[in-house]
């Protein structure tokens, strides 16, 4: 019994030494807009997804994180401007609204700016990288989307997007002045082919 009581002993010095607490755990997560999101350890979102946008949150260089800035989902400002969009009023909800730092790769409790690239230019001084970004600020009504322009090997946050899901044209309905050219052209055909008969019936009549 002495012995177990030592090791017990042991087990709870040890335990007040180093902490009893389980370390926290990554977490998959369905917010209010149906947006899925993943957080690592830290709570931090890492990525998130719906039937639209599908994006990863890190911070590095154009030329590291995007093939040598070669390699971007969106080709125009507006649609990069629309997943930036995205961002503000289906990802950056509650708590990672509130809280910036929450996002990976953002350092600022304050404010950070998210960067969604879409092409490249350039300017006597260099050239640059073309991106739509998303500041995500603590106070909801200075949350903005603005155009920025940065070094291709500036350390920077980035949402990496896959390429975005392309939606269905809906199937065109004819106008009712189409419609009413179509019977008119169907009527005439009609009359036409009648006519064609007649007279084959008149020709062989009088054969």
């Amino acid at each position: 019994m002495s012995i177990l009581r030592a090791f017990a002993a042991g087990a709870a010095a040890f335990a007040l030494a180093f902490g009893s607490t389980a370390p926290a755990q990554a977490a998959v997560m369905v917010n209010s807009a149906g947006v899925t999101i993943t957080t690592n350890t830290s709570g931090q979102i890492v990525t998130a997804s719906d039937g639209l946008f599908s994006t990863s949150f890190t911070k590095g260089t154009c030329d590291l994180l995007f093939s040598n800035c070669s390699a971007f989902a969106f080709a125009t400002e507006s649609a990069a401007l629309a997943a930036a969009n995205w961002l503000l009023d289906k990802v950056f909800l509650g708590v990672f609204d509130t809280n910036p730092k929450l996002v990976n790769g953002c350092t600022s409790g304050s404010e950070c700016d998210i960067l969604i690239p879409y092409g490249m230019g350039s300017s006597p001084s260099g050239v640059f990288v073309l991106t739509a970004a998303a500041l995500n600020n603590k106070t909801d009504s200075k949350d903005a989307i603005k155009l920025m322009q940065v070094s291709r090997t500036s350390q920077q946050e980035y949402a990496i997007f896959a390429a975005p899901v392309q939606q269905p044209n809906p199937t065109a309905v004819p106008e009712p002045s189409t419609w009413l050219l179509m019977i008119a052209g169907f009527a005439l055909a009609g009359a036409g082919l009648r006519r064609r008969k007649e007279r084959s019936e008149y020709r062989v009549r009088f054969a």
